[in-house]
């Protein structure tokens, strides 16, 4: 099935690589979204040129390129559900907190649930900072911590998250009898 898809011209995965965006008309057919194509070619010159993965987002982080997730933010494109992860450290710096605050907050928001090893949570942080979800503060010069706290954005994200986990509950209660509607 996978290769007959393929074959006959069908995208073989859900989300539309960076540089398309799905087709309103036909979900099945991808677009070029022209804001986007612009990067690419920038990139791929970039690329042609003999600039490794970090020079490149340097130079594009420079121009104040968004990334990805907040491009399609801004078209009003929806991105994929949060993480609990990443809902849980989006959750923990409506005040600033350091790695290790972090850490220790989700555990305890979760009852001890969910676990972040620092790997996880550095891994988490640099992909929201990416994003422009969450902004490092300025720290003291002598301190080797680093606060991190949730950005405008981050916010927005976080309700979208809150939203789509609220109609989850409230189909998930009205079908299985927990509340009347």
């Amino acid at each position: 099935m996978f290769k007959a898809k393929g074959e006959s011209g069908k995208p073989l995965c859900t989300n539309p690589p960076y540089g398309y965006i799905k087709d309103p008309d036909d979900k099945h057919h991808w677009i070029v979204d022209e804001v986007a194509a612009d990067v690419v070619r920038d990139i791929f010159k970039m690329c042609v040129a003999g600039k490794g993965p970090s020079q490149i987002a340097r130079a594009l982080s420079q121009r104040q390129i968004p990334v990805p997730t907040v491009h399609l933010h801004c078209m009003g494109i929806n991105t994929p559900a949060l993480t609990e992860a990443v809902y849980y450290i989006l959750l923990s710096l409506m005040q600033p907190l350091h790695g290790y605050g972090i850490i220790q907050n989700v555990e305890s928001m979760s009852g001890g649930r969910v676990r972040l090893a620092a790997g996880t949570l550095y891994g988490a942080i640099n992909t929201l900072l990416e994003k422009g979800w969450i902004t490092a503060l300025a720290g003291e010069a002598d301190s080797r911590k680093k606060e991190y706290v949730i950005t405008e954005l981050g916010r927005e994200m976080l309700n979208k998250e809150l939203q789509r986990l609220d109609e989850l509950v409230q189909n998930g209660k009205r079908l299985m009898g927990g509340t009347e509607q």
